[in-house]
Parts: C-alpha cells; sequence; structure tokens
C-alpha cells in the first residue's frame, strides 16, 4: 500500500500573525547565528588565535609559503616538534655524560629563542628588569647570613692573618 506523506512549511517574517509570535524561527536563529560571528572578527577571541597562530608559527594559517594547508603544513610542523624533542633528548645525554651544564642551557635558550621569538624579546627586556630583582634579593640574603654568622667581610680581610 503506498504512502503518501506531505510536509508542508509556513515562513512567517516577523509578527504577521498571532500564532507565529511564540514560536521559534529558524531563520532567526540562523540570521541571530551569523551576525554574532560576523561581529567576533575583531574579538579578544580573534586576537587570541592569531596570537597563537603567530606563536607556533602555523604558516598555513597565516597564509605563508602559498598557504599550503592541511596535511603538507601539519607534517612539517610535526616533523619541527619532533627535532626539537630529539635535540632536547640528545642535549640531555650530552649534559649526564659531559656535566657541562652551561653549554646545554645556552643552547637550549637559543632554540626556545628560535621556536619562540617572543620569549627573546621579553627577556631582553622584561627579563632584565626580573634578574635584576632576583640578584637584590639573593644579596640581601647573604649579608643577612653573614651578618648572623659572624663572618663579616671587612677591608684588611686578606692582609691580616689570624
Amino acid at each position: 500500500m503506498a504512502v503518501n506523506h506531505n510536509i508542508n512549511v509556513n515562513l512567517r517574517k516577523g509578527n504577521e500573525s498571532i500564532s507565529s509570535s511564540g514560536k521559534t524561527s529558524a531563520l532567526r536563529g540562523i540570521k541571530s547565528n551569523n551576525t554574532s560571528r560576523g561581529s567576533n572578527n575583531n574579538s579578544s577571541r580573534q586576537l587570541a588565535r592569531t596570537l597563537r597562530t603567530i606563536r607556533t608559527l602555523d604558516t598555513g594559517a597565516l597564509g605563508l609559503f602559498g598557504g599550503m594547508g592541511g596535511a603538507t603544513m601539519t607534517v612539517i610542523q610535526e616533523g619541527a616538534k619532533l627535532a626539537s624533542k630529539v635535540i632536547d633528548i640528545a642535549l640531555d645525554i650530552n649534559l649526564a655524560r659531559t656535566g657541562e651544564s652551561i653549554n646545554v642551557g645556552n643552547i637550549k635558550r637559543i632554540k626556545g629563542y628560535v621556536l619562540n621569538p617572543q620569549s627573546y624579546i621579553m627577556d631582553a627586556t622584561y627579563g632584565l628588569w626580573l634578574n635584576k630583582l632576583r640578584i637584590n634579593r639573593e644579596n640581601e640574603a647573604n649579608a643577612y647570613y653573614r651578618e648572623l654568622s659572624g663572618n663579616l667581610i671587612v677591608s684588611n680581610q686578606y692582609g691580616i692573618k689570624r
């Protein structure tokens, strides 16, 4: 037995009738959703996305290299992350073998600056001020413990042997 189903949809705009004022219109929902998307282009969310794109060097989102997107850029970025991990492991092995923590620390810091140029700018400006604060705090702590222990440094410390 054949069944014939008909669905009639009446699209009403605004408040043309009293019965449609209480119902939700799908068209109204789509329009409000589109306007909210259009107004969020300059919002803080868009700014955060842009900064994250620059920080992670997402060249596909930035439109660099002809806007190569998708799989190609994912392979390149994951390869860079893997290379960074391999360098970290090799540096840790070298540190354990030789004990040269200064060289390993300098190489890791340079690698961090290459991967995140913003950190170099932060260290060159804000980091210098923080470093001065740390040094002053350590100097005050050292002076306090010298006074407590009685190991005061005087000008003729090296002139007279006791």
